[in-house]
């Protein structure tokens, strides 16, 4: 499924692309998925996507971290929204260089454990990724993130109810 299309009026008008997530914020918490299926939304950078509401019907949400100040802090606020949403998430720490693995992966958890996140996943900047060869650290943290997913409870559908009721609320009362 894609969103979209970004139209004229879209890319040079007043009108706002958030409306091309309409269809999934309907679909997503409405699909039935047999054992071992997954959808995968690859959203945007940033607050964007989240604010939108869509992730109400993720089961769960991976939320990229890149090993910097700007990175940590950008997560932390999608961290924020999804919690608003009561979207279940894990953080995966992107591009952690070879100097920052030793001493700081702990530092990195640190920012990230008060945050409720069912696991901290970290991923090293690994060159032979690039060449599609995948490390044994990679295929680990993979492998946590597949058993994670397996056994999230879906309860997509009630946080969406419970999304929907809180825009009632909220236009209701702002008129």
């Amino acid at each position: 499924m894609c969103a979209g299309p970004h139209t004229e009026e879209m890319m040079y008008g007043n009108m706002c692309s958030h409306g091309l997530t309409t269809p999934l914020k309907v679909y997503l918490p409405l699909l039935k998925l047999n054992e071992n299926e997954f959808v995968i939304v690859d959203e945007k950078a940033g607050t964007d996507g989240v604010g939108t509401g869509v992730t109400t019907g993720f089961n769960l949400a991976l939320v990229v971290a890149e090993a910097n100040p700007h990175g940590i802090k950008s997560a932390k606020q999608i961290i924020s929204m999804l919690k608003f949403f009561n979207t279940p998430f894990l953080v995966a720490i992107n591009k952690i260089r070879n100097n920052q693995i030793e001493n700081n992966y702990k530092d990195l958890d640190k920012e990230f454990e008060n945050t409720n996140a069912f696991a901290i996943l970290h991923f090293d900047l690994d060159f032979k990724v690039l060449d599609l060869e995948l490390s044994e650290n990679y295929k680990k943290e993979f492998a946590k993130l597949f058993e994670i997913s397996k056994n999230i409870n879906d309860d997509r559908i009630k946080r969406t109810k419970e999304r929907i009721k809180r825009k009632e609320k909220f236009n209701s009362e702002k008129n």
